[in-house]
């Protein structure tokens, strides 16, 4: 077997994930790895997923629908609930709470003795953090020991299929970028089907309408420049 896909790649449907040389080797693929389907000598996905590959073994993970958390996905998560001396709670947009502890809060030192938990993080705050472990029995750790991850203050929460996260980015985040550039916004976005975006009302609401459209539309061909000339069209009417 030959893996063509890597670890925690975005798997779109009919997309090939392996080949193999004999007829045995693929239907035995076949039947052990769920959502693929047999094309000449490839094993392809049939549904929209994110691929875990360890040692030659493939599975693919269902990103349709509800996110279901994954190592390593970065995603955009609001605190809801304060444990001291060590958690903050957080949601995912999901069934499934994440803790963060708070040594994996900050790459610096917080000292909650003097300030307090809710110092640092306090309800309803909105951060940009990493999932640094799922447990078997989905048991979710976050980590904000990384560049760029952060507290996101101010701006509004936009929410998406979480399926469609790779068609928001676009290729090389050109989707991203360019509804960034034609709003004055600034949006990151969460592959738990969450964005935040930043900057003045008018401009937040027309950034928020592109990804909703991007979200509702993400199958159709010509997208980027549809979305590009949806915002011609809203900033001539200023």
């Amino acid at each position: 077997m030959k893996v063509l896909i890597k670890n925690g790649q975005i798997i779109s449907p009919g997309e090939a994930i392996a080949s193999f040389d004999n007829e045995q080797e693929i239907q035995e693929a076949y039947e052990k790895i769920e959502g693929t389907y047999i094309k000449g000598k490839e094993l392809c996905a049939s549904i929209v997923s994110k691929a875990s590959v360890k040692e030659n073994n493939i599975r693919l993970i269902n990103l349709k629908g509800v996110y279901m958390p994954y190592e390593g996905d970065y995603i955009i998560g609001k605190i809801i609930d304060v444990n001291s001396p060590n958690w903050y709670f957080v949601d995912l947009n999901c069934p499934y709470e994440a803790g963060l502890h708070i040594r994996e809060a900050s790459n610096q030192y917080l000292d909650t003795e003097r300030y307090g938990m809710t110092h640092y993080f306090n309800y309803g705050d909105v951060i940009f953090s990493k999932i640094q472990k799922v447990s078997d029995t989905l048991k979710i750790d976050l980590t904000m020991k990384e560049n760029g991850l952060r507290k996101l203050e101010g701006g509004v929460l936009a929410y998406f299929n979480p399926s469609k996260f790779a068609r928001i980015l676009g290729k090389n985040d050109s989707m991203i970028d360019l509804i960034q550039e034609k709003t004055g916004t600034k949006i990151f976005v969460g592959m738990n089907g969450v964005a935040w975006i930043s900057g003045k009302a008018i401009d937040i609401k027309k950034a928020k309408e592109a990804i909703e459209t991007v979200d509702s539309q993400g199958h159709m061909e010509g997208l980027t420049k549809d979305i590009d000339d949806m915002l011609k069209k809203k900033v001539n009417k200023k």
